[in-house]
């Protein structure tokens, strides 16, 4: 039965997201100003129905705006914000509001990891979650914000720009500019049916804004076109997507897109999301891992109570108390506020939606909105509608997760997993070199090191630091839509031949293992002479060069068998490129084993494997990490897929971790931790001592050969020994360094 504060609000408008006062709330004002429960229940409506009236009437300075708009536009570097948007933000971060937008943007930026403010930025989401309507705002703010401009909007085609797009930029059009106006420096011509005339209008600081459509030819239609934004709804075309990039880098331009990937995960989401890392997540509460039932309350932000009276209000056409979702305080972010897990949520396990991730090129990004960000979509009813559809139409239609139809061949690995800071590389461990050299492109160098609980990729080369006469190389590979983006992308500036020889090489290698002779050539020299390439030493100078005393100490170096027996002629006759190598003397390599690819993949794959418990406590942690800083490895473990078999832009990574594993190295080889322990071992004297220890295989059983070397002013003493190891122990090699009294086992990075 309706009471009479039901029948008192069937006299005002409804609305999904300014609802109706609670009783509560009437209550609160009544005995505050002392009015009777009926007046102060008017007054709350009459104060709700002016704001109503407002945004209706200027949705461009007064719309709704959930708060993963504003993240969006940080990431974006937005310059604007609506004038209540600048309040709350200040009334919550305690910040001036001449001054609250810009610390909110950088605050945001910093708490996400992101260097700078991205370039192209990705809105994918459930369906009706106002990504359309934030396009079109933010296509209309920049407009109106930058005069003497161009600035175009995309659609699939012109029929559908009409009945989607077109009114939504027409909706945020400024108030006062909304009559017909038509004069050489401001024409605007819009009608319901047919939109704007030939789909573009001038505004009155004489900025165009003009209709682009997927069905015309990109060359074509954007010839002479310069713009400083792009607003493309609905998935774009790879040919499109590249040639807006081409014409918004002349200007400095921007890029939004927004689409729900119906499509799967076509070429355009590959070419953000592959090597992207996401960070910022929360429960999928409508895709539930652990047999249990759909969430649907929580999916949209409202108690079990709320929604259920939700249901009734909209059954019986009643003004809403309840709004139609609760979007997520992302406010909240910046406070590390933990938001808390449900009662009905505790002890279930969920799938995790991503709301943030930063792209493996750092000029993008991808943030997804979710139903419950849009009230005004009825997510319930989206929700009763696909809820039963399967689990990947659940991850479409109501998280905008792009689904793959087929996965790349290391699907278990996970940005969030497996990727952590430089700084968390053990100090202590046994490291290993692999080179997949190349006489057309650079070679490709990874540092592995083993310890007893976990195998690090610890550096690569080249890598994204500064390299001398080359400055940050940019990345090796880039994502590809080739093959409807089944592929193992395309190279990038990184691969790129540098021109370098054996003994720049070598050079390199002393450079980043900091062996003791490139540092007494360095000391004392212009760090800038050494950053620009300048009196670089030559073959005579590093002839003696050697990793004997290195910091870093290596205990074998591999190089890929099929380069490594290249064969070349020299003054002293045809010689492998392994020898020309092993020639240049003060350090060893081998090659790496011939084995079956698909098994050295098996291999990684095992290795990347984890499993985790509900609560996501990791319970079996991965055996394969990567250091942050390894861009290139990192996004070879996410994109490659075989696809191109031995052309592959990524396989040469590919190919150095499972030699790393088919050389069976990895976890120490299986060493103890105990045996390790022993072997590590201290000189309380507080000499420079190094442990060298070497395999031997004799009378069928292994052996291996200590040494441990402790150099002192006078002298240097050799203390051997030899102690036998299981069955199938391995070489563990130049084992550790020791400089006074700290113990380095195998490398510290510099």
């Amino acid at each position: 039965m309706m009471g009479w504060l039901e029948g008192l609000f069937m006299a005002w408008t409804n609305d999904n997201w300014w609802v109706g006062p609670s009783r509560e709330q009437i209550g609160r004002v009544a005995e505050r100003e002392g009015i009777t429960t009926l007046a102060a229940a008017n007054r709350l409506m009459e104060q709700r129905e002016q704001w109503i009236t407002a945004v209706a009437a200027d949705p461009y300075r007064m719309g709704y705006e959930p708060s993963i708009w504003w993240v969006a536009w940080a990431l974006h570097d937005f310059p604007w914000c609506q004038d209540n948007t600048r309040r709350y933000l200040a009334d919550r971060m305690g910040v001036e509001e001449s001054k609250v937008w810009e610390t909110w943007k950088q605050r945001v930026r910093a708490k996400l990891g992101v260097p700078a403010s991205v370039v192209d930025l990705l809105i994918m989401g459930a369906n009706r979650s106002a990504k359309s309507e934030f396009g079109a705002k933010s296509t209309q703010r920049m407009a109106v914000n930058t005069p003497d401009e161009t600035v175009l909007f995309l659609a699939q085609q012109f029929a559908l720009s009409q009945q989607t797009v077109q009114p939504r930029l027409w909706r945020y059009m400024p108030v006062e500019w909304k009559k017909k106006h038509m004069s050489e420096d401001w024409y605007v011509h819009y009608k319901e049916l047919k939109g704007f005339s030939e789909a573009q209008y001038q505004l009155p600081n004489r900025t165009k804004v003009i209709g682009k459509f997927y069905s015309q030819d990109p060359k074509e239609a954007l010839v002479g076109s310069e713009t400083v934004w792009a607003w493309p709804d609905e998935e774009i075309t790879p040919n499109w997507n590249d040639e807006l990039g081409r014409r918004l880098a002349s200007r400095r331009g921007k890029k939004l897109l927004t689409f729900t990937p119906i499509s799967g995960y076509t070429a355009v989401v590959k070419e953000f999301l592959d090597g992207a890392r996401i960070v910022r997540s929360v429960p999928a509460y409508m895709l539930p891992r652990d047999g249990g039932e759909q969430i649907p309350w929580l999916a949209v932000g409202l108690s079990r109570e709320e929604w259920e009276k939700r249901i009734i209000e909209v059954r019986e056409k009643r003004v809403a108390t309840v709004p139609a979702s609760r979007p997520e305080d992302c406010v909240a972010w910046l406070d590390d506020v933990p938001c808390g897990t449900p009662e009905e949520a505790k002890g279930r396990d969920f799938e995790r939606a991503p709301r943030v991730a930063l792209c493996f090129d750092p000029r993008k990004a991808v943030v997804w909105f979710q139903c419950q960000d849009n009230p005004y979509g009825e997510p319930s009813e989206l929700i009763a509608r696909e809820r039963d559809k399967g689990a990947d139409r659940v991850r479409t239609v109501l998280y905008g997760i792009a689904v793959k139809s087929r996965s790349s061949v290391l699907a278990r690995y996970n940005e969030l997993i497996h990727v952590i800071p430089d700084d968390k590389v053990p100090e202590i461990g046994v490291n290993y070199v692999f080179d997949d050299p190349s006489g057309t492109r650079n070679d490709a160098m990874i540092w592995i090191r083993s310890t007893p609980t976990a195998d690090y990729v610890y550096r690569e080369w080249p890598g994204s630091y500064m390299i001398p006469g080359v400055g940050v190389p940019g990345p090796w590979a880039k994502p590809s839509g080739r093959n409807k983006g089944w592929n193992d992308g395309d190279r990038d500036e990184g691969s790129e031949s540098f021109g370098f020889g054996f003994t720049r090489m070598k050079f390199e290698v002393a450079r980043l293992e900091r062996w003791k002779a490139y540092q007494e050539w360095a000391k004392g020299r212009d760090q800038r002479d050494i950053a620009e390439g300048i009196g670089l030493p030559d073959d005579e100078e590093m002839k003696d060069w050697n990793d004997e005393w290195a910091e870093e100490q290596i205990t074998d170096r591999f190089m890929d068998s099929r380069a490594a027996a290249r064969h070349a002629m020299t003054n002293d006759g045809e010689v492998t490129l392994l020898e020309q190598w092993n020639d240049l003397g003060g350090w060893d390599w081998n090659t790496t084993p011939g084995e079956s690819i698909k098994e050295g993949i098996s291999m990684i794959a095992d290795a990347l494997d984890y499993s985790q418990a509900r609560d996501g406590t990791m319970e079996r942690p991965p055996k394969l990490l990567i250091a942050d800083s390894c861009r290139n490895v990192r996004f070879a473990a996410a994109t490659y897929t075989g696809g191109d078999s031995q052309k592959g832009a990524v396989k040469d990574w590919i190919d150095m971790l499972r030699y790393f594993y088919q050389l069976k190295l990895g976890l120490c080889a299986n060493v103890s931790p105990v045996e390790l322990a022993r072997l590590w071992g201290n000189d309380a004297k507080g000499a420079a001592q190094m442990v060298v220890v070497r395999r031997r295989a004799a009378g069928g059983g292994t052996f291996m050969d200590v040494e441990t070397r402790t150099a002192r002013a006078d002298r240097v003493a050799v203390e051997p020994q030899t102690e036998r190891v299981g069955a199938g122990g391995v070489r563990i090699g130049n084992a550790g360094v020791r400089t006074g009294a700290r113990m380095v086992w195998g490398c510290r990075r510099r």
